[in-house]
């Protein structure tokens, strides 16, 4: 998976640029069948679903939290999705989203 960094400054292991520590924003995750993968998040960790397109189906996407961050379970083939699956795989990490400080 190509990884898309926008500042390349080196910080010492550590120490952070003087301000806040990044936090996690959301994890998007590019699916096979979102509405599956989504049921299996729910039944094992206890996220809760925030909404899903189409709202009747999550066929394009669910979107769920744990309180604090939220998780994209999108459709693969999705135009928010920018990964393709490997041969035989169902569902793949896509990006991962975070707050910082300017």
């Amino acid at each position: 998976m190509p990884l898309h960094l926008e500042d390349t400054e080196e910080i010492p292991k550590g120490q952070n640029r003087g301000g806040t520590m990044a936090r996690i924003k959301h994890i998007a995750l590019a699916s096979e069948d979102p509405a599956k993968t989504a049921a299996f998040y729910m039944d094992n960790f206890g996220l809760a679903e925030l909404r899903r397109e189409p709202a009747d189906t999550g066929a394009d996407g669910v979107w769920l939290s744990d309180g604090y961050i939220y998780f994209a379970i999108l459709k693969v083939g999705n135009p928010d999705v920018t990964t393709t699956l490997a041969p035989g795989a169902t569902g793949t990490v896509d990006h991962i989203g975070f707050y910082v400080d300017d």
